[in-house]
């Protein structure tokens, strides 16, 4: 048989994943031989060196092997990857710690960044037992210049959302973000805050299993991976940016569908090639943190950027500040400030539940998490150091931007709440001021909010500061869906724009669409937050 083209083996590749296929040609990537692996798909991941809190940023490049019953995991033996450029880089195998439920074999290997960039990503061959195939991966800049941000993008797959017409993400979402990330140009990086998979929740456990015995990666690949990868080509948002990743509660090991080993082996960035020690991976594993919160990680650029990751996925959300919650959140944020230089330009928190949250209507807002603030309250600054302007957060399924003393010298973290990913979405926005009463564990302090129940996400920009080509700080352009049901899922629409770092005495955003939003409040909405500190506390089955 004569060899075919890269780009003829990875077509058959993409038709073969869109129709849900194994068998295939040898020569495609996909095998007939039921003891050898169909090669599925790659993306990178970005993970810190020692998850020090230093910033040592580290590229890893997974690749899917999906293979039938009876194929050993040693299949990441003697294989190898490479671009044409230098010498070919040897896969290590990730160690499976559910291979009964997620019958697949991961390969990884740690990247340079790339000298070029190339928006759609670039072809790499790999070799394994003397075949050769092809995979597309991101060219990974350590300057950044765009990012796009998202949240709680699954489907529930029961009578709120059926995954059909009322599941925008393989359809009109992910075609959108691919085109808009495309159109920037840039080097970019793709921040997800969490909640990647739902399906499987509401079905019967089977050996300790929601999904069912075997369909755990089923569910993995057609909530997240396959309409990520769309056609493998113009829209496959796997091979056009590195992936930037928090936990969401969807992923914790023992609560809200079991999820926690499909992250920790598909997307958690620990990794021995990322030079993570033994007990460090052992820490990070439904084995090692249950649902516990895991040690943060920093990434640090070359333009000044920094982006830290915190896992908030089992953090207490009841009514009440959970002390053991806010000591352990104390902990990492003082050592988080220890470490943090001041030449760094710009920090953004990434985590998924947020630090301020508000749903319902005018004279009925309902304002929540306690933990979290109290958390920062605790701090010698009752802040993060002043580096870190902006949050970027999911969990609740709408659109909320929260702006805390604007317009003061103590003006909080900028917060994008970024949870209209593609679940069934919350209908509660909120858009007005807020008063908050001081308390023993928050000072009083208010806030500009707007959000909005529509479908969509957030693409940052790092912009030149007009002739003189100077990069001025970056724009975030909050996009939504027009139509709230497919599979005609209308325009994307620009509901507002943000600023940062924000000016000295500017409004942060300015919403460009009001039809998008709800009424504004006429007057501020007075809330408390609550003064009663748990020791123990549950975070309990949590309805977002």
């Amino acid at each position: 048989m004569t060899r075919k083209t890269a780009s003829t083996r990875t077509g058959i590749l993409m038709a073969m994943l869109a129709a849900g296929g194994v068998a295939g040609q040898p020569d495609t990537g996909w095998s007939k031989d039921k003891e050898k692996p169909a090669l599925l798909m790659g993306y990178v991941i970005l993970g810190e060196k020692g998850h020090a809190l230093k910033g040592e940023t580290v590229p890893v490049a997974r690749i899917v092997l999906e293979h039938a019953q009876g194929f050993s995991d040693a299949s990441c033996a003697g294989m190898t990857m490479s671009n044409g450029q230098g010498s070919p880089v040897s896969l290590t195998l990730r160690p499976n710690p559910d291979s009964r439920n997620m019958p697949i074999t991961l390969c990884e290997v740690a990247l340079p960044f790339a000298k070029k960039h190339q928006p759609k990503g670039e072809l790499w061959e790999i070799s394994a037992q003397s075949k050769k195939y092809s995979v597309r991966l991101p060219t990974v800049s350590n300057s950044p210049e765009a990012a796009l941000i998202l949240g709680d993008t699954g489907c529930r797959e029961n009578n709120a959302q059926t995954c059909g017409d009322d599941w925008p993400l393989p359809t009109g979402m992910a075609q959108a973000m691919s085109d808009s990330l495309l159109k920037t140009g840039k080097p970019g990086l793709i921040i997800h805050v969490g909640d990647f998979k739902y399906r499987g929740k509401n079905k019967p456990k089977k050996n300790g299993d929601n999904d069912g015995t075997g369909l755990k990666w089923q569910n993995w690949k057609a909530d997240l991976f396959q309409p990520m990868f769309g056609d493998g080509e113009k829209n496959n948002l796997l091979g056009m940016a590195p992936w930037v990743v928090a936990r969401g509660n969807h992923e914790l090991c023992d609560d809200m569908g079991n999820n926690g080993n499909g992250w920790f082996y598909l997307l958690d960035p620990t990794s021995a090639v990322a030079g993570d020690s033994p007990a460090m991976i052992k820490e990070n594993s439904c084995q090692g943190v249950a649902d516990g919160m895991t040690r943060p990680y920093r990434l640090d650029f070359a333009n000044g950027l920094t982006l830290v990751v915190t896992d908030t996925a089992g953090l207490n959300e009841t009514r009440e500040v959970c002390d053991a919650d806010r000591q352990k959140q104390v902990g990492w944020y003082q050592e988080m400030a220890r470490n943090f230089k001041k030449e760094r330009s710009s920090a953004w928190l990434i985590t998924h539940k947020p630090i301020w949250s508000v749903l319902g209507s005018c004279d009925k807002a309902v304002f929540g998490n306690p933990t979290p603030q109290a958390s920062l309250e605790a701090l010698e600054q009752h802040a993060l150091p002043e580096n870190f302007k902006l949050a970027l957060t999911g969990h609740k399924h709408l659109y909320t931007r929260f702006d805390v003393n604007p317009g003061e010298e103590k003006r909080r973290m900028l917060q994008l709440g970024i949870g209209h990913g593609g679940v069934a979405l919350n209908t509660k926005a909120y858009r007005g001021c807020l008063k908050h009463e001081a308390g023993k564990s928050f000072k009083a302090f208010h806030a500009d909010v707007a959000g909005f129940s529509r479908f969509g996400f957030v693409l940052a920009n790092l912009e030149p500061d007009g002739k003189k080509e100077e990069l001025k700080g970056w724009k975030l352009h909050s996009l939504a869906l027009d139509n709230t049901k497919g599979p005609k899922w209308g325009d994307l629409k620009t509901a507002e724009v943000c600023a940062y770092p924000v000016k000295p005495g500017k409004p942060a955003c300015e919403i460009r669409d009001k039809s998008l939003f709800p009424k504004e409040c006429s007057s501020c909405d007075k809330v408390a937050g609550p003064d009663k500190v748990a020791a123990k506390c549950d975070p309990g089955e949590d309805e977002e």
